[in-house]
């Protein structure tokens, strides 16, 4: 017998024994199909070695895997599928099918377009600047209410409330001591409400600010012609009236 058909008997031998060889390494039934990663799959105590491509199948991934009896064992074998470049589902549940970044992103060509203008009039439509000015309003109104309670107790505790017959420690029934610690508390606490009050008015502010120069730029453009000149017969016949 030739030397090299020896050697692919030899080969062949070997071969059919690792196949059948029923090994206690991590390419185990358990090792296949439970996740996309390997990641966590630890090498058992007394493997002698470890299957490197034991990756399973997760929902929703591009791998497929079958599982074949191999004497009596079973093995899992992993093939991957490309995906079609155009897939059916493409036209269907793709959310940013109807989208035309073409149209979104294009310039104004003239002031009429702010109201048509797909990535531009959605936001001088939405009344969000509003709700936001009047949800600070809101909050404005309670900590004024909250600095006011606070006010009237600071003047009972340091004995400023022409209405109180006993000391403010007594009418509490606190020590000195007390009273004194609580009236720093409460005046810490009322700088705390006069400062929220304070930020949440600029805030409020520059809301109010932001609605008028809206409302400028959408009377411009409603002021302005198709040719991009203003309208000087509308504005005359606003002076004149």
């Amino acid at each position: 017998m030739p030397k090299s058909m020896k050697q692919l008997e030899e080969q062949i031998e070997r071969f059919k024994e690792a196949l059948f060889e029923d090994s206690d390494a991590t390419d185990s039934d358990s090792s296949i199909g439970e996740s996309l990663t390997n990641r966590g799959l630890k090498r058992k105590s007394n493997s002698r070695s470890v299957y490197y491509g034991s990756m399973g199948n997760s929902v929703g991934t591009s791998v497929d895997v079958d599982y074949y009896s191999i004497g009596n064992t079973k093995r899992g074998v992993i093939s991957h599928y490309r995906r079609r470049a155009e897939p059916e589902w493409l036209d269907h549940d793709n959310p940013y099918h109807d989208v035309n970044m073409n149209e979104t992103m294009a310039p104004l060509t003239n002031p009429q377009n702010i109201f048509t203008h797909p990535g531009i009039a959605y936001i001088f439509e939405q009344n969000y600047l509003n709700i936001l000015a009047a949800s600070a309003h809101e909050s404005i109104s309670s900590e004024h209410k909250y600095a006011a309670q606070l006010q009237q107790l600071l003047s009972v505790l340091l004995g400023d409330d022409p209405s109180l017959t006993q000391a403010p420690h007594e009418v509490f029934g606190i020590t000195p001591e007390q009273c004194k610690e609580l009236s720093g508390t409460v005046q810490k606490a009322l700088e705390k409400s006069r400062e929220f009050i304070r930020c949440w008015s600029n805030v409020r502010m520059d809301l109010l600010r932001a609605i008028r120069f809206k409302d400028k730029v959408l009377t411009y453009c409603q002021g302005e012609n198709y040719d991009g000149m203003v309208n000087h017969e509308d504005k005359d016949a606003q002076k004149n009236e």
